[in-house]
């Protein structure tokens, strides 16, 4: 069965799942909110009033360093990396043990793509160009509509393919592995 890890990074969430295959896929999800010690104690009190809750309310201030915890978990290196933000910033990283292989970074006014073994790097203001696959994934995976001449075909068993209907073009692959 997969382990799935919930840790308290600060202003957001970041979460670990522990395939069957032996791969991680870490998620890290940033909630933006700043810290309001004033709402917080309201929070805090009328969690205990009203529903007789009590606990650590202030979570922010006893954050887990991610690295040392999944270190003590014995988690030593991260398949999949994928981190998200509210105003539409996405990164998507696919790595090859031991290196990673490409770097795709969207925000709502620029983009960045990256070939780590090439050495080679693109970026530019606005939305992607469609012809750049990568970034298309990107956009589909956050259940945004690629451009006209891309297909997004997700499966409920994991697989999903990007297909480019006018040059053939393809990306294939699994979000978890198959049991």
């Amino acid at each position: 069965m997969p382990t799935i890890h919930y840790l308290n990074v600060l202003d957001g969430d970041c979460s670990a799942i522990q395939h069957y295959s032996g791969h991680v896929t870490v998620i890290d999800v940033c909630n933006a909110r700043k810290e309001n010690a004033l709402l917080e104690k309201v929070m805090a009190s009328r969690a205990a009033e009203e529903k007789g809750l009590t606990g650590n309310f202030n979570q922010k201030r006893y954050p887990v360093n991610p690295i040392s915890y999944f270190k003590s978990h014995g988690i030593t290196s991260v398949f999949r990396f994928i981190a998200t933000h509210p105003d539409g910033r996405g990164f998507l990283q696919f790595i090859k043990t031991p290196l990673p292989l490409i770097v795709a970074q969207t925000t709502p006014d620029a983009w960045q793509i990256q070939f780590i073994a090439e050495g080679k790097s693109w970026s530019g203001p606005g939305q992607p160009p469609a012809r750049l696959a990568w970034l298309q994934l990107l956009r589909c995976f956050r259940d945004i509509v690629p451009p006209a001449k891309w297909r997004w075909h997700p499966c409920d068993d994991g697989h999903w393919r990007l297909e480019n209907n006018v040059t053939g073009e393809m990306l294939e692959g699994y979000l978890t592995p198959r049991p």
